[in-house]
C-alpha cells in the first residue's frame, strides 16, 4: 500500500491538477504585471503620449516674425536714424496644407499606438513562454524528488534482500548509483528554475516576488478556436498588419501633401515707418506668395511626389505581403497547437496510467521475490521518462498557444484562446 501511494504521488506531480500551495505564481497575474510595470511598455507609452501631444502642434499657423530696424545712422550712431521700421510678417500655407499635415499627424499617433500593442503581445508571449518553462522545469524537480523518495525505499529493500541472503550486492549498487543520477540531475533542474525566475522578474520588472511561489498551469486550457476564425480575427486586429494599412495611409497622405506643393503659401504683414526728418509716422501693408512652380525650383515638388507616390507602392506591397504570409503562418501554429494538444491528451488518459500499471507489476513482482530489480529499473526509467515528456507536452502546449495569440494579435485577457 505503501508504494501505492509512493507511485500516485509520483505520477501526479507531473500533472498540473496536483493540490496546489498557498503561494502561487499564476501567468495572468504576471502578464497583467508586466503591462504595467515592463520598462520597455512604458516607453512605449510615452512615445504614444508625445504622438498625440504632437497632433496638437501640427495644423497650425507658425509663429508670427517681429523685426525692428534703425536704418541710414550716421557714422553709425544709434541716437540719430534716419528712419525706423517695426514689422510684423506672418506666413499663412495654402488653406489644403495645414489640414493634409493633420491628418498625416494622426495616422503617425496611429502607428505608434500598433507599435505599442505589438509589444505588448510580444511581451505577454515571452512572459507566457518563460513561464511555461519554468513550470516545466519546476514539475521535472518534483517527479525527481519524488523518484528519490522511492529509489530509497527499493535501496532499503535490496539492502533487507542482500542482508538475508536473498539478493545481490550488484542491485545495491545500480540503486546507489541512479541515487547520485538523480541528485545532479536535480541540481541542475533547481539551477535551471533560478535562472527562469530571474528571467521571468525581468519581464515583470519586479524584484519582491516570493521565491518559493509554486507556479501554476490550469487543469485544461482553453477551447482552441477554429483556424478560419482566427484568421479572420488576425486580419482585424493583428498589430502588425494594422500598421501595414497605416503605413500605405500614411504614404497616401504624404503623397497629398507633396501634391499640394504646387501651390503657393501666403506672407502677409504690416509695417510701422518713422522718419524724423522730416517728421513722417506712417503704416504700410505688406502681401506676397512663394512660387513653388519657378522653373528652377519645380523639380524639388515633382521630386517629393515621385518619392511619396514610391512609399505608396512600397508600402502596398509590403501589406500584400503579410497578407499572403499570414494565412501560412496561421495553419502552422494552428496545427502545432492541435499536435501538442492531442499529444497531452494522450499522455494524461493512456500513456502515463499504462506505463504506471505496468511498473506497479514490476515492483510488486520484485517485493515478491519473483522479479529482478533490472526489469524494475527499467520499467521504473521509463515511467520516468513519461512523466517528464508529459509535463514537457503540457509546457509545449502552453507555449505554442501564446506563439498563436501573438500571431493572432489577442491578448491574454480576451480569454478566446
Amino acid at each position: 500500500m505503501r508504494f501505492s501511494m509512493v507511485l500516485m504521488i509520483l505520477v501526479f506531480v507531473a500533472l498540473p491538477c496536483a493540490a496546489q500551495p498557498q503561494d502561487t505564481l499564476r501567468m495572468p497575474d504576471l502578464v497583467r504585471e508586466a503591462l504595467s510595470a515592463n520598462p520597455m511598455i512604458q516607453a512605449m507609452n510615452a512615445g504614444v503620449q508625445a504622438a498625440r501631444a504632437r497632433e496638437g502642434q501640427v495644423g497650425l499657423l507658425d509663429p508670427p516674425e517681429l523685426t525692428y530696424m534703425r536704418e541710414q545712422m550716421p557714422h553709425f550712431n544709434w541716437s540719430e536714424p534716419m528712419m525706423e521700421k517695426w514689422e510684423l510678417m506672418q506666413m499663412i500655407p495654402f488653406p489644403t496644407k495645414l489640414p493634409a499635415e493633420r491628418s498625416m499627424a494622426s495616422v503617425k499617433t496611429a502607428i505608434e499606438e500598433q507599435s505599442r500593442r505589438q509589444l505588448q503581445v510580444t511581451l505577454e508571449m515571452d512572459v507566457a513562454t518563460t513561464f511555461a518553462e519554468l513550470w516545466f522545469a519546476q514539475e521535472a524537480s518534483g517527479i525527481v524528488e519524488q523518484s528519490q523518495k522511492l529509489l530509497r525505499d527499493l535501496l532499503a529493500i535490496a539492502e533487507t534482500r542482500y542482508g538475508a541472503g536473498n539478493g545481490g550486492r550488484g542491485d545495491v549498487l545500480r540503486l546507489t548509483v541512479e541515487a547520485l543520477r538523480l541528485e545532479n540531475e536535480l541540481r541542475d533542474l533547481r539551477r535551471q528554475r533560478a535562472t527562469l525566475r530571474a528571467m521571468l522578474d525581468a519581464l515583470v520588472n519586479q524584484k519582491d516576488h516570493d521565491r518559493n511561489a509554486v507556479a501554476v498551469l490550469p487543469d485544461a486550457p482553453a477551447r482552441l478556436p477554429s483556424l478560419d476564425s482566427l484568421y479572420h480575427i488576425a486580419v482585424r486586429n493583428r498589430p502588425s498588419i494594422l500598421k501595414d494599412s497605416l503605413d500605405v495611409e500614411m504614404g497616401r497622405r504624404e503623397l497629398s501633401l507633396a501634391d499640394n506643393g504646387y501651390w503657393p503659401d501666403l506672407k502677409v504683414g504690416v509695417q510701422y515707418v518713422h522718419t524724423p526728418m522730416p517728421e513722417l509716422r506712417g503704416w504700410s501693408i505688406i502681401a506676397g506668395i512663394s512660387l513653388p512652380f519657378a522653373p528652377w525650383s519645380i523639380g524639388k515638388t515633382q521630386s517629393a511626389i515621385e518619392e511619396a507616390e514610391a512609399h505608396v507602392h512600397e508600402a502596398l506591397a509590403s501589406a500584400d505581403a503579410a497578407q499572403s504570409e499570414l494565412r501560412a503562418e496561421l495553419v502552422d501554429l494552428h496545427g502545432r497547437v492541435r499536435v501538442s494538444q492531442d499529444e497531452w491528451t494522450a499522455f494524461r488518459e493512456r500513456i502515463v496510467p499504462q506505463s504506471l500499471q505496468a511498473f506497479d507489476a514490476q515492483l510488486v513482482a520484485y517485493r515478491s521475490g519473483r522479479g529482478m530489480l533490472v526489469d524494475v529499473l527499467e520499467s521504473y526509467k521509463m515511467l520516468l521518462e513519461v512523466q517528464r515528456d508529459a509535463a514537457m507536452t503540457r509546457a509545449r502546449l502552453e507555449q505554442d498557444r501564446a506563439r498563436l495569440r501573438k500571431a493572432v494579435g489577442m491578448a491574454f485577457s480576451d480569454g478566446t484562446m
